[in-house]
């Protein structure tokens, strides 16, 4: 779940995408090589970036090693678990081998118009949504001449407890 607690006059949507119909769409034999991945998610980017930033940070980093494909508990559908800002790096793999593949992933999601949903927020907007199977991100657009970077501040709600189901599982 996200909420708007303040924002910009004009800008700072958020773009949804499912990562399911992303993995769908990509051919087998890049999914089998896919399946078998495991990377290494940290909050340390984020993090420190709040820090610089002056914000206020409640809790230390955290690192985990997560399937890149997660099988959906309830829908049984294969999910690309990717993003820009937590995944540090593949384990065995080498970090250019990580980021040509995390590159052509995010680009195969970008890229994908059809598979995505666009908010625009308004004041009090609460959008809820099935993170295990979605990637969002904010569009850095609310930045203007006269003031900077305008306010965006939202609010997330999110299950922490469930560990993600690898692909080999199943």
């Amino acid at each position: 779940m996200l909420g708007l607690l303040d924002g910009p006059k004009v800008g700072g949507d958020t773009v949804f995408a499912a990562t399911d119909e992303a993995y769908n769409r990509l051919s087998p034999a890049m999914q089998k090589f896919l399946d078998g991945i495991q990377v290494k998610h940290s909050s340390a980017n984020m993090i420190n970036h709040t820090r610089l930033v002056g914000g206020l940070v409640r809790k230390d980093p955290i690192t985990t090693i997560h399937p890149l494909v997660r099988v959906h508990p309830i829908t049984g559908a294969h999910c690309l678990f990717v993003n820009g800002e937590f995944i540090t790096s593949a384990v065995g793999m080498k970090d250019l081998e990580w980021k040509a593949i995390s590159d052509f992933l995010l680009q195969h999601i970008i890229g994908s118009h059809d598979i995505q949903a666009r908010v625009r927020w308004s004041p009090r907007t609460i959008v809820i949504f099935d993170n295990r199977s979605t990637l969002h991100t904010a569009v850095v657009d609310y930045v203007d001449d006269e003031h900077g970077v305008q306010p965006r501040h939202i609010f997330r709600l999110a299950a922490m407890a469930e560990k993600p189901i690898p692909v080999s599982t199943i």
